[in-house]
């Protein structure tokens, strides 16, 4: 069993994330939930790049299907294996950001992909704060209402 797939469930249960992808939707809030994970410091290796809907890792995408392969063999991973302390800290440092607050009615995986794609835009690409709120304006109309809160979700979280 490849390592990298135990690490994924694990991480996974910590974020409180389930590994069910079978919509699109699930994949989406995976990929982002993944994405913030790394960046509040839990290098699990894999490189995002922009896409439809945000930061997305084609390498990620390939983990989760073999992860839903592998699911059943996998259950037990929790009970053999366990995630330093240190990273479990970091995993829960951004467990605020995937709940969306009142003042944003959106699904968890589109709360998920607002949040992660205003990161991607200012510290990825470099955005300017004015750019990005531009960026996210012109390519998710529908969720650019609430850039407001995503911003100050990811400053409660990041600083």
């Amino acid at each position: 069993m490849q390592e990298s797939l135990i690490v994924l469930r694990l991480v996974l249960n910590a974020l409180g994330q389930s590994p069910n992808i079978s919509t699109v939707d699930e994949r989406k809030r995976l990929q982002k939930a993944i994405y913030l994970a790394q960046i509040s410091g839990a290098d699990m290796g894999y490189r995002f790049n922009w896409y439809v809907k945000g930061p997305y890792s084609p390498t990620l995408a390939k983990d989760y299907y073999l992860l839903a392969e592998h699911e059943p063999a996998l259950r037990d991973a929790d009970k053999k294996w366990a995630l330093p302390s240190s990273l479990m800290s970091r995993l829960h440092s951004v467990r605020p950001l995937h709940t969306p607050p009142p003042d944003a009615p959106l699904s968890q995986p589109n709360w998920l992909e607002l949040v992660a794609s205003l990161h991607f835009l200012r510290h990825v690409s470099r955005m300017s704060e004015g750019d990005a709120r531009k960026e996210v304006a012109a390519r998710k109309p529908l969720l650019s209402a609430y850039t407001p809160q995503a911003e100050r979700a990811l400053r409660n979280v990041f600083g």
